[in-house]
């Protein structure tokens, strides 16, 4: 709703909403896959959340950069 009156594309707004929602990766409940490959009683909640924040914090410059580009 405050997209037009900010200025931005809105367009841009929502590619940038849509990409950061899909960044589930840092827990077991995060996305489905998560859940069957903690289930499967190989990984910890530990390991998970650990290498879940590398991938989270990668893309999150890499939608920053993305849409940063598009403006």
């Amino acid at each position: 709703a405050l997209a037009p009156v900010l200025g931005p594309d809105t367009q841009t707004l929502m590619l940038a909403t849509t990409l950061a929602a899909s960044l589930g990766f840092m827990l077991p409940a995060g996305t489905p896959p998560n859940a069957l490959a903690y289930a499967s009683g190989y990984l910890t909640v530990a390991k998970m959340a650990r290498v879940g924040l590398v991938v989270d914090i990668g893309g999150a410059v890499l939608v920053a950069v993305v849409c940063l580009w598009l403006l």
